[in-house]
């Protein structure tokens, strides 16, 4: 790799953990207090949100995401996370830490798998 493609990879693992971050903050506060129903937890929900986005959003980007990420894909896979965890969080309590991560790894599979299935049925 040269200069330029090491700071390009540095630079896009950074956006891709800082976003992750920063979303998975916001989405384990929200998490937290509808599973408890108290802002006692709230913080605790965001670490956990904020660790566990951060893995998991690198992981998705790395291994399904790469190709096919763009603003319509990114806004689609935030919204499915809000979505199920706010559900999740309110019927399932503290387990919905486990839902979210779950529904995004689905989620970019999804995602993967429909851009895959265009690009093939565009060089057919």
């Amino acid at each position: 790799m040269t200069v330029k493609q090491w700071q390009i990879s540095i630079y896009e693992f950074f956006c891709i953990t800082s976003i992750s971050l920063i979303t998975g903050i916001g989405l384990g506060w929200i998490q937290g207090f509808l599973a408890f129903r108290s802002l006692t937890f709230t913080k605790d929900g965001a670490i956990i949100g904020g660790i566990l986005s951060t893995i998991t959003g690198a992981f998705v980007y790395y291994v399904f995401l790469r190709k096919h990420l763009n603003i319509k894909n990114a806004t689609n896979l935030i919204m499915l996370c809000i979505g199920t965890g706010c559900a999740s969080a309110l019927t399932f309590g503290w387990l919905s830490s486990f839902v979210t991560p779950v529904a995004l790894i689905g989620g970019a599979m999804i995602i993967r798998d429909r851009a895959d299935s265009r690009t093939k049925n565009a060089t057919q």
